[in-house]
């Protein structure tokens, strides 16, 4: 990836802030919030992304590195719509942040969905496996979109330095 970027950092509201695996149960009630009692995240989910990320950006970028990725993680969840069919959910909103300010020079917002191989915290962890490694590549392709876009004259990434 020629835009090189120092570090990732992500970010979740308190209701993601635990290791507890989360689902929801869209057919019957779709605004509340349960968790697997016997299962849980090896992490909070934040730093689940955190390392994703990392290692699909900021390995490529080396030591030269100068602005940062910023994602505010808006949701992690497993929804059933079924009591058979089921996914994953992750809503992100990356952010490349300038080198030595909180200047946002681009973001978007991502909703990813995996489907669930099985109804149950096994098909959920796979489905969110996936949904993470989509997440970290369509945040890898936006950056080298902007990075294009840059190289066409918006000039606003040059902050960011290029390897």
């Amino acid at each position: 990836m020629p835009l090189a970027l120092s570090r990732v950092e992500v970010r979740a509201p308190t209701w993601l802030s635990s290791g507890a695996m989360q689902y929801r149960i869209e057919y019957r009630q779709p605004a509340e919030r349960e968790a697997y009692s016997e299962t849980r995240w090896v992490a909070e989910p934040a730093e689940m992304l955190r390392l994703a990320l990392d290692r699909a950006l900021v390995s490529n970028s080396g030591p030269d590195g100068k602005c940062r990725l910023r994602v505010e993680l808006d949701e992690f969840v497993q929804e059933f719509e079924t009591v058979r069919d089921s996914h994953a959910i992750i809503i992100a909103r990356p952010s490349l942040i300038a080198p030595r300010s909180d200047d946002v020079i681009a973001q978007r917002t991502l909703v990813i969905r995996e489907q669930a191989p099985t109804p149950d915290a096994a098909g959920g962890v796979i489905a969110h496996r996936r949904a993470a490694a989509r997440l970290a590549n369509e945040v890898a392709g936006w950056i080298t979109g902007l990075d294009s876009a840059g190289r066409q004259g918006s000039g606003s990434l040059e902050r960011c330095g290029r390897k």
